[in-house]
């Protein structure tokens, strides 16, 4: 595997003996709203400091950044929620800070910190709800891992209110070219 460190090592193999795909378990209809799911290897989801592993994001021991940013969608204004979904069957640990931002992460709209390892093991989630005042452009989900901190993302959700109409072809391609600012003077990390 390169140079890929022993951990992450561990994780991508754990990761892809699993027998479920959890990106299609995760596909399904909101009553509510739409719900538009964002794979993590599909091309709209990217990491500063993982490495992508089967159909995952694998975060392992990482340095200081970005364990997570996109998927660059135009959000019409409403309230809505979210999830960073992580396979169940890996170990996750370390306080991350999960922000949504607009214009390439110009302004936040929502933070808040997180600790991996207090996540129900069953559905290791982060889940969370934010507003959105006017119409926004390029939003993104970013998660900022301080160093050591292990998760296997393999995707990222979002539903949003009732009547508002999500796609994948709202999502904008061009990630920034610095992924890997990690300001959280003030945030507990």
């Amino acid at each position: 595997m390169g140079n890929v460190n022993f951990a992450a090592q561990v994780l991508m193999q754990t990761h892809r003996s699993k027998a479920a795909n959890w990106t299609e378990k995760l596909r399904r209809d909101a009553a509510d709203g739409d719900r538009v799911y964002f794979p993590a290897t599909a091309g709209e989801l990217y990491s500063g400091v993982g490495t992508i592993a089967g159909d995952a994001i694998v975060i392992a021991d990482c340095g200081a950044g970005v364990g997570l940013y996109g998927p660059y969608i135009d959000l019409p204004q409403g309230r809505y929620r979210a999830s960073v979904e992580m396979d169940p069957d890996c170990e996750t640990h370390g306080t991350v800070l999960v922000e949504v931002c607009t214009n390439f992460a110009r302004h936040r709209i929502w933070s808040a910190t997180f600790d991996l390892a207090a996540l129900p093991k069953r559905r290791r989630q982060i889940r969370f709800t934010f507003s959105v005042d006017a119409a926004a452009v390029q939003c993104e989900v970013r998660l900022h891992c301080p160093a050591g901190t292990s998760a296997v993302i393999t995707g990222l959700e979002i539903v949003a209110p009732r009547g508002t109409r999500l796609t994948h072809a709202s999502a904008s391609s061009g990630a920034p070219e610095r992924v890997n600012d990690f300001d959280t003077a003030g945030v507990g990390i």
